[in-house]
């Protein structure tokens, strides 16, 4: 069968330069009316042909990349010690390197199938890419890049696409710039300001009072109060620790980093080797050394009994640089539940992450009591918090948007396959009762948005247009939110519906587990939840639910089975902290 032909375009330019315009296939997210309207039949050509669509596909594929993981771990580590002239173990660099590199490796993969998928299904005439340099590329550290793969996506999936199809063939790639495009303009706000100065006195003030084997807490989402009380039981000095900045100021070594570049007989090590090259931060290479000099003369506890910390594993160079070497003196790693799908979805690459590197892990409920290193903690982040629902309020919707494409090892929905969730969100919204939907509000997540790129609404908001929804939109506080509302929606396994139970409030969840698959163990917990109305598979009859109860909601929420599978839920995946007991906790810290 003769392919037909297609104009490939991996970022977002204006495509006003083809005339045909049907011809083409759009990588990114639309840059003008005509692709936006042409975004959803576009998504959908991708979500047809993609390689994870096939489960049997995705089983193999993921153990394949934690394969390779665990080998380039290996390689790296080697390479690293080489370049810093220093011996340290796997254990050291996976602590350091170890989630950039699985994102990484995962990102690489994902994208390089997509266009195998493309070129087996069409003949691709034309490439057209946005300019980009490739220095441009080189992030600071993991924070960095974490933000840029998130708030500025398109232009990070335009160079991973592009450098790929320069690899594979010797298409001549036609490049396009747009204007007034700041790369590297993040905007995390990292200036000083009047509470970063207090800060710093502070610390200058009460460091006296720090001993050498003090356990170190940072970035828990524990309440104040409880870090507080924590602190004095410990018997230290209760000092609230905040993340340290670090200046890069070294130049790209390209030296250096073309020790990561070796070809191989394999097309996708090739080709990652190739990211490595042009992408590990600057925290890890050029900088390192430099990093190691500003943890030396930190204020920080320099042997720690424990180390207790959260989503720092994952983001923080100069807190795991830190953490790393404090590690092989002995140092307990305690990391922090901060999330959901934590000990329920799958696969879950930062739970796994936990596991590799950590002694204990603080669980949100009674996890895995077999496993001696998950302690069963409590929600932490609603611990102190009393909510009740308005009798006449709205509809929240705690809403989930995933990015354009794969960024980890993560069970839901994956790159295009986004347009199905779509799909079930619009399907949802329209079955609403009319007098509900000119009350429901939309729950924004404002960290992922950028007044013109990667904003991941963009396309949503025209869809819910063009079916003829009306929704309002919320950047507010969740709890301030909630306390405006009679019902809570979460339309993913995620964080927030675990507060809403945790407090007791009126809660309707719907997803879909064949994207967003549960492990085994947990399946009897989501039917208890399921049997009462609370859970549902299909978004439809979640509407409908909602349609039933919303003009009396205690008949259902407060009804004696409802409140024991909220109970039953909640003590196994977001227990509430009123009979928290410490002695259990403190004895794995002595």
């Amino acid at each position: 069968m003769k392919k037909k032909k297609k104009i490939l375009i991996t970022g977002s330019i204006n495509n006003k330069s083809n005339k045909k315009r049907v011809s083409t296939i759009l990588l990114a997210k639309p840059y003008n009316d005509f692709d936006k309207k042409n975004y959803y039949k576009n998504t959908k050509i991708l979500c047809d042909i993609y390689h994870w669509n096939i489960k049997k596909n995705l089983r193999r594929d993921e153990k394949y990349i934690l394969k390779v993981y665990e080998i380039y771990l290996k390689i790296i580590t080697s390479k690293l010690n080489q370049i810093h002239n220093v011996k340290y173990p796997v254990s050291y660099w996976r602590i350091i390197v170890g989630p950039w590199l699985q994102q990484l490796i995962t990102i690489v993969f994902d994208r390089l199938e997509i266009i195998k998928s493309l070129e087996k299904k069409y003949k691709i005439t034309e490439v057209r890419s946005e300019i980009y340099r490739k220095e441009d590329m080189i992030f600071k550290n993991t924070e960095e890049f974490l933000l840029f793969i998130s708030k500025k996506e398109d232009q990070f999936n335009n160079f991973i696409f592009s450098e790929i199809i320069k690899y594979r063939s010797k298409k001549i790639i036609k490049k396009f710039s747009l204007l007034n495009r700041n790369i590297k303009s993040i905007n995390k706000n990292n200036n000083l300001n009047f509470n970063i100065i207090i800060k710093k006195i502070y610390t200058f003030i009460f460091k006296l009072f720090v001993k050498s084997e003090d356990v170190f807490i940072i970035d828990t989402y524990f309440k104040k109060i409880f870090n507080f009380r924590l602190q004095i039981i410990l018997k230290q000095f209760p000092f609230f620790w905040n993340k340290v900045l670090f200046e890069s100021k070294k130049e790209i070594n390209w030296n250096i980093r073309n020790l990561f570049y070796k070809k191989n007989n394999n097309e996708f090590l090739t080709i990652l080797n190739h990211f490595i090259y042009n992408l590990i931060p600057k925290s890890f290479l050029e900088d390192y050394l430099d990093v190691v000099k500003l943890t030396n003369n930190l204020p920080w506890p320099k042997n720690p009994r424990a180390i207790i910390a959260s989503t720092a594993y994952f983001t923080d160079d100069v807190f795991k640089v830190w953490t790393a070497e404090k590690n092989l003196g002995g140092a307990n790693l305690i990391s922090t539940q901060h999330g959901g799908g934590f000990f329920t979805a799958k696969i879950h690459y930062h739970e796994m992450h936990m596991k590799k590197i950590s002694n204990y892990i603080l669980s949100w409920g009674e996890h895995e009591k077999k496993n001696q290193s998950i302690i069963p903690f409590f929600n932490f982040k609603t611990q102190n918090i009393i909510i009740q629902p308005c009798k006449t309020g709205n509809l929240l919707i705690g809403d989930y948007v995933y990015q354009q494409y794969v960024e980890s090892l993560y069970n839901t929905y994956k790159g295009p396959q986004n347009i199905l969730f779509l799909d079930r969100k619009i399907k949802f919204l329209k079955k609403l009762k009319k007098k509900i939907i000119n009350k429901t509000f939309i729950k924004n997540k404002s960290s992922y948005q950028n007044k013109n790129f990667g904003d991941n609404r963009i396309v949503e908001r025209s869809l819910y247009a063009s079916s003829n929804i009306k929704v309002n939109y919320t950047s507010e506080d969740f709890y301030e939110e909630l306390r405006k509302s009679r019902i809570f929606v979460a339309n993913s396994n995620q964080t927030t519906f675990l507060e809403a139970l945790n407090l007791n409030f009126p809660t309707v969840i719907y997803f879909d587990t064949r994207f967003e698959e549960l492990r085994d163990s947990v399946i009897p917990y989501y039917k208890i939840l399921k049997d009462n109305k609370i859970f549902f598979e299909d978004s439809l009859k979640a509407a409908s639910h909602i349609n039933n109860v919303w003009d009396n909601v205690d008949v259902w929420w407060q009804s004696k089975k409802v409140q024991s599978a909220v109970n039953i839920f909640c003590n196994k995946f977001s227990k509430r902290s009123t009979n928290f007991k410490f002695e259990g906790f403190l004895n794995k810290l002595n």
